[in-house]
């Protein structure tokens, strides 16, 4: 690894880790204060908690669960949002898709989850809906501002020159998007995960974490379960997030 990446990579890790440190220093001392443990615990008791977690076979289950149905929230949503964004700019033909997703964008989420149960009552789809519903227009804007960041001149040039849609996707409009494809990645998929399991504890999906926090809140009144599984999840997030972004530096 060369002295640039070690930079990079130190650089990358030094704030994270301060950030860290101040928010289970503010943890502790809201938790000395407040002085029960029951319902607000402690950094070092969710700490234990979560090294008890880890050698559960239910907790990992959930996890796994979890991850799926990020993962394809995560992909359809930004699949569909390339895509149509791409389409959008070669058609040109932004201003009628703009209503649409406007109006996906401001309908409440509860509404969303309440209809679709209704219609479904499929409690492990309706987490994926929800986070597809508030990943999707985000991705897709993204999509069209990094389009829309492509000089003009190139764009008419290409023209010009007999490019075809395909090619102009390829070769003017592709470039323009690389910096927003690794930014939606390293964000966006961070983002889909804490949606997926906010739906879960709604709607009390089997086999996630959702559920896992929602019995553990509920039933079992553990709060140091519950502070450790969204501590877990938090340090995942964190992890990918940056290892996504150092990997991206280094690759410039």
């Amino acid at each position: 690894m060369s002295k640039k990446n070690v930079k990079i990579l130190i650089k990358n890790l030094a704030f994270p880790v301060i950030g860290i440190v101040g928010f289970l220093f503010v943890w502790g001392v809201a938790s000395a204060l407040y002085g029960v443990p029951a319902i607000l615990p402690s950094p070092l008791s969710a700490l234990r908690g979560a090294g008890r977690l880890l050698i559960e076979g239910v907790f990992w289950q959930a996890f796994v669960g979890t991850l799926l149905r990020s993962l394809a929230a995560f992909l359809i949503s930004f699949g569909l949002a390339l895509i149509l964004a791409l389409l959008c700019a070669v058609f040109d033909a932004k201003q009628i898709i703009a209503a649409p997703i406007a109006i996906v964008r401001s309908v409440p989420t509860i509404v969303v989850i309440s209809l679709f149960l209704l219609w479904t009552d499929s409690a492990s789809a309706t987490p994926v809906l929800i986070a597809i519903l508030v990943i999707f227009p985000t991705v897709y804007s993204s999509f069209t501002a990094g389009i829309e960041k492509t000089p003009l001149a190139v764009v008419e040039s290409a023209r010009v020159y007999g490019a075809n849609r395909l090619e102009l996707v390829r070769f003017v409009y592709a470039p323009s998007l690389a910096s927003n494809i690794a930014e939606n990645i390293a964000s966006g998929f961070s983002l889909t995960l804490k949606l997926i399991v906010s739906a879960e504890f709604m709607v009390w999906t089997r086999n996630s974490l959702g559920a896992f926090i929602h019995n553990y809140r509920t039933v079992r009144f553990m709060a140091d379960r519950v502070m450790a599984a969204t501590l877990f999840v938090a340090v995942f997030c964190i992890i990918f997030e940056y290892s996504v972004r150092i990997f991206i530096k280094s690759e410039k």
